[in-house]
């Protein structure tokens, strides 16, 4: 009897976590589908449609080179300034490195950048923390050199 409990409660342990496991690349792959949308709007010259899926919050954090920058109208405000115009913007891109999910809500996305404007091409890396918040991934952390 007690062979047949240890076999049922680890079955149940491994669909616990096989669950998890195929509910974390289902996540992993909606926040990848939601960065093709935003180089799609960035390459259509939208700064407001990129920065849809960041957190509308105070509490919003972009660090770089140039130090932190909090809050979501700050950094608009900050592409904004950098990337007047379409032609400023250019063609933007991302390559997926990695995508971790830590718990339900949040997942963690390394990967890498390049764009291309006015016949340079500049990039670099990036970590974003994405969390879901009222049922929608936004970027709540973005670490880009």
């Amino acid at each position: 009897m007690k062979k047949k409990h240890l076999v049922l409660v680890l079955s149940l342990i491994l669909c616990v976590k096989l669950g998890f496991s195929q509910k974390t690349s289902i996540d992993v792959s909606e926040i990848k589908k939601i960065m093709i949308l935003q180089e799609d709007a960035w390459n259509k010259g939208s700064v407001e449609g990129f920065m849809e899926y960041y957190w509308k919050s105070d509490s919003l954090i972009f660090y770089s080179a140039k130090g932190v920058t909090k809050g979501w109208q700050n950094n608009v405000n900050n592409y904004i300034k950098s990337y007047p115009n379409k032609e400023a913007m250019g063609k933007l891109s991302f390559a997926i490195v990695e995508g971790v999910q830590y718990a339900q809500n949040v997942v963690v996305i390394l990967g890498k950048w390049k764009l291309e404007a006015k016949g340079k091409e500049v990039g670099g890396e990036f970590t974003l923390v994405w969390k879901r918040i009222n049922k929608k991934w936004v970027i709540v952390v973005d670490h880009t050199t």
